[in-house]
Formats: structure tokens, C-alpha cells, sequence
């Protein structure tokens, strides 16, 4: 809903081409970042266990981790 009101003046302001090349890259930024996650997500899993058996074990009910 909020690009009903925001893209028209958007448009008005830089031109239709503008528009789209921006909402172009920065919908492929944010479909690359998937692929960190892809690549390196297992490495940050391991270095963030410990972390998470700490909140883990916090919660109302311990459960083993």
C-alpha cells in the first residue's frame, strides 16, 4: 500500500526508467544476500551455537540441547 502513494511521486520526480533500474537493484541486492547465507551459513551457525544453548536453556521449560 505504501508504494500506491509513494510511487507516483517517485515517478513524477525521476522519470519512469529511474524508477525501475532502482527497484531493480535493489531487488538483486537483496536476492544475493541469500546466497551469504548459502555459502557461509553453516559457519555461522557453529559459531553461534554456543550462544544459542545459552538462550536455550533459559527458556521457561529447559529442554536438553
Amino acid at each position: 500500500m505504501i508504494f500506491v502513494f509513494a510511487l507516483t511521486p517517485w515517478i513524477e520526480s525521476v522519470g519512469m526508467q529511474n524508477v525501475f533500474i532502482t527497484i531493480t537493484v535493489l531487488g538483486t541486492v537483496v536476492l544475493l544476500f541469500c546466497f551469504v547465507f548459502i555459502f557461509y551459513g553453516k559457519s555461522f551457525r557453529v559459531r553461534t551455537a554456543s550462544r544459542y544453548r545459552y538462550f536455550a536453556e533459559r527458556q521457561f521449560e529447559a529442554r536438553r540441547v
